[in-house]
């Protein structure tokens, strides 16, 4: 396995700046290290064991640096070196004097400019190199500080030149480390250019892209908003039009009447349908297949229907019903439950009220009639079956009911009942409806009208969404 003993303490994820730093204090270290572990031996060997031993004390400066940069401490391995090596290198002036200061001050200035980061930083690692270089050349001038000996004269000459020598390899080292590092990170920042400007090319051609999909969305919503606008105008003239075609029920003599009637989607397939023939006055209540559109389309069928019937014996009521469902059956060719696409239909509830006698003639196709007395809630039960096509077919029946001043009759759809709480799947239900016309009953035709929107706005609630549409028809004897 290969070893790099220069990237001690240098892992992938160091960044440049610190690697470059780490790199050139461990060179550094490393060179010292060598320079003192020869000059031991060598000293040792000779004889100059004394001497030796200050080579040997100047390796505990640097073997820490190079542990505590393996450690990953890197800001501790830099203080190390700084504020240690000038102290040692006082014990060299007592000894060797002046001639051995120089390379090693030399390359602690040098360590100060790789090793320091800010200005700050830099100026106080030279004033503290400075200070010490300072107070040697101060002991030494001044005679505080003893110059070496006469005696070692050759081996200061000696240790001069090796010194020399190691300010020399370290400035190599230093600029051998800086050239090859600088030229990775040019490298480095040459290759990040390229990748920065490809990205760049690839972002303006998405953003052309996305600009190109946004004006062909943009230009898409605009479309479709008009086409919407478009159908909610046809559908608000559509409206118009079922308005005046089903419009408030008629007030016939000794009668008060009111029509709650709420369109889900501004046209309805709930309609109500009031007329008078010889003295017979007819009210109708239907709910036709779907809501919307398609509900409104067969509720003008039906419209249509009652518009064109003879009327000869309204007091019959089932024969109308059974008209009506022979009718629809032709007009949307229903012609067997089996075979047939369409089942469309409509629930109707159909009152006739005869002036002269007072009575009421009364016959529903799954709807029925509810009618209040001296306070008591009672039913007209229809016959279940629709206008329309249905798999077992009954013929529809006719109840009679004499009225008396002060009944209170309604005919209606399911939507009120069916309608549910805001944030809630909870139905109105029949029996709350019940009990809610009994609540009414009493109020005039127009407050009682009030009353039921009010009381259907508060269970839906303002953020409720209506579920179906609604239509309630009262009739009040007076």
């Amino acid at each position: 396995m290969k070893i790099n003993f220069l990237d001690i303490g240098v892992g992938p994820g160091t960044p440049d700046q610190l690697r470059l730093e780490v790199r050139a204090l461990n060179g550094m270290a490393l060179l010292a290290l060598f320079i003192n572990i020869f000059f031991f031996v060598v000293l040792s060997l000779d004889g100059w064991a004394y001497i030796a031993k200050i080579n040997l004390a100047m390796t505990l400066v640097f073997m820490p640096v190079l542990l505590l940069n393996r450690l990953g401490l890197h800001d501790w391995a830099k203080l190390f070196a700084l504020f240690t090596a000038p102290p040692f290198l006082v014990s060299f002036a007592y000894l060797f004097g002046e001639v051995s200061l120089e390379g090693y001050y030399f390359v602690l200035m040098l360590m100060v400019f790789f090793v320091t980061r800010g200005r700050g930083a830099r100026a106080l690692g030279i004033a503290w190199v400075a200070l010490w270089l300072f107070l040697v050349r101060v002991g030494l001038y001044t005679g505080l500080l003893s110059s070496y000996s006469t005696e070692l004269v050759g081996w200061t000459q000696r240790i001069y030149w090796a010194n020399f020598s190691f300010s020399i390899g370290a400035v190599v080292v230093l600029l051998a480390l800086l050239r090859g590092d600088t030229r990775r990170y040019q490298e480095q920042l040459v290759a990040q250019r390229k990748a920065i400007e490809q990205q760049n090319d690839e972002i303006s051609a998405q953003r052309d892209s996305l600009s190109k999909a946004n004006a062909l969305l943009e230009s898409q919503k605009k479309a479709i908003e008009q086409q919407h606008q478009d159908i909610q105008d046809s559908i608000s003239y559509a409206a118009i039009i079922q308005g005046a075609l089903v419009p408030p029920p008629a007030r016939p003599p000794g009668l008060d009447t009111f029509a709650l009637w709420l369109p889900r989607d501004k046209v309805s397939g709930d309609f109500h349908w009031t007329g008078s023939f010889g003295g017979h006055h007819v009210f109708v209540v239907a709910d036709c297949t779907g809501h919307g559109v398609p509900g409104a389309m067969m509720s003008m069928l039906g419209v249509a229907l009652l518009n064109g019937m003879a009327w000869e014996r309204p007091q019959q009521p089932q024969q109308v019903l059974e008209h009506m469902r022979a009718q629809v059956k032709r007009m949307l060719g229903q012609e067997s439950w089996a075979g047939v696409k369409s089942k469309d239909g409509m629930d109707m509830a159909l009152a006739v009220i005869d002036e002269p006698g007072r009575n009421l003639y009364f016959a529903g196709a799954n709807n029925p009639l509810f009618w209040v007395r001296g306070g008591q809630l009672a039913e007209l039960e229809p016959v279940r079956n629709p206008v329309g096509i249905y798999l077992r077919e009954k013929p529809f029946e006719a109840r009679h009911l004499p009225l008396l001043p002060g009944d209170q009759l309604y005919l209606f759809s399911d939507g009120y009942r069916d309608q549910t709480r805001a944030h809630s799947s909870e139905k109105f239900k029949m029996k709350r409806f019940r009990e809610l016309l009994l609540e009414v009953h009493a109020l005039p035709a127009p407050d009682q009208r009030q009353a039921l929107a009010q009381a259907f706005d508060q269970w839906k609630g303002p953020e409720g969404q209506q579920v179906d549409d609604v239509l309630v028809l009262g009739i009040k004897v007076r």
